[in-house]
């Protein structure tokens, strides 16, 4: 199982390191932080445009698929932030309060592949930082088929 992780670990660092500086970013638009829940662990977010973003993180687990796992878990996920939902566009709220949605895979240990979807809320603050809370339903693939939900409460700067 050790392994199981190490390998994880190291294809997630290796997919991050190489698809971070294949990106054209801009001043502020990525976030790097932490994040609470299973999994807990690090969290980045890309914004690719004022309404959409690619998030990921690298995190450990402790209950899986109805489980109980000691684990690591990568995920990524393309999102869709929608303004305006909590609030008017013009105020606030309806600014810094983005309902988002997204689509996106992970890989876990034990040999855990799986497809996710998401579905959080995230403040944006003035000052480079946000806060976000996140639930996000998983089909898992292999080993066998499954569903879980993946929870998440965190903060990420930005850079």
């Amino acid at each position: 199982m050790r392994t199981t992780m190490k390998r994880v670990f190291q294809w997630g660092t290796v997919c991050l390191g190489l698809a971070l500086p294949s990106l054209a970013l801009a001043h502020g638009d990525l976030g790097l932080g932490v994040v609470l829940g299973d999994p807990s662990g690090l969290s980045g977010k890309v914004w690719l445009d004022s309404e959409h973003a690619v998030d990921f993180s690298l995190g450990t687990f402790g209950y899986y698929v109805g489980q109980p796992y000691a684990g690591v878990n990568v995920h990524a996920d393309y999102l869709w932030h929608r303004f305006g939902v909590f609030g008017n566009r013009s105020t606030d709220v309806g600014r810094k309060l983005p309902l988002y949605i997204g689509a996106g895979g992970l890989l876990a240990s034990p040999g855990v592949v799986g497809a996710r979807g998401v579905i959080g809320v995230s403040y944006l603050f003035d000052q480079p930082f946000d806060v976000f809370l996140e639930l996000a339903p998983t089909l898992i693939l292999t080993p066998g088929p499954g569903f879980g939900i993946d929870s998440g409460l965190g903060g990420r700067f930005y850079f």
